[in-house]
């Protein structure tokens, strides 16, 4: 299992549940938002976001853009 260890979706997916769990701890009380995890902003954009319908409680992660040098 030591590719887990590098894998970038694991790494932003328990990243996100520990900033949503260390915010409740300090009394900051938010709704469980949905995480989306894009590989690149193509797909992004593909998707239709930036429409609001409802996305309030969504965090979108572009992997592409995080990978950048």
């Amino acid at each position: 299992m030591p590719e887990d260890r590098y894998n970038l979706d694991l790494f932003i997916k328990n990243s996100f549940e520990e900033a949503i769990e260390y915010l409740d701890k300090i009394g900051i009380k938010i709704e469980w938002p949905k995480l989306r995890i894009f590989e690149s902003t193509e797909l992004f954009r593909g998707f239709g976001v930036g429409e609001y319908e409802g996305q309030a409680n969504e965090v979108h992660i572009i992997k592409s853009e995080l990978i950048k040098k």
